[in-house]
């Protein structure tokens, strides 16, 4: 998992930028992803995946609940037998859904950058 903040469309500011929150999962094998995919995708009502946020000296940590009330993006992708979602949402939590090109935009580029391809870890 990780987070990431980028500055994308017009309607970001340095004091508001979109905070991406991306999670990839591996699954066991393909159908698995696939089912978990699919239950994802709907929107899953009973699922509610975790957004993280980058706290000081880059640990991080759960985003706080009024994150969950504020405009925000959910995208997923699978690949096989991983699974990536990304969640942006922008730093001063509006509500504004006229930022939804940009949010979506930061969050289909954070799933397909992300995954095994990436991971550089021990």
């Amino acid at each position: 998992m990780g987070v990431y903040t980028e500055q994308p469309g017009p309607h970001a500011t340095p004091e508001n930028p979109v905070h991406v929150s991306v999670q990839v999962f591996a699954f066991p094998d393909a159908a698995t992803a696939r089912d978990a995919h699919g239950y994802l995708g709907d929107g899953g009502a009973s699922w509610r995946l975790t957004m993280w946020n980058a706290g000081a000296g880059g640990d991080l940590a759960p985003c706080p609940d009024e994150v969950y009330r504020s405009y925000r993006w959910r995208y997923s992708w699978r690949e096989n037998r991983y699974l990536r979602v990304a969640l942006a949402y922008r730093a001063d939590l509006t509500n504004d859904g006229s930022i939804e090109p940009w949010l979506a935009a930061a969050a289909r580029r954070a799933a397909l950058s992300a995954g095994p391809q990436n991971n550089h870890g021990g």
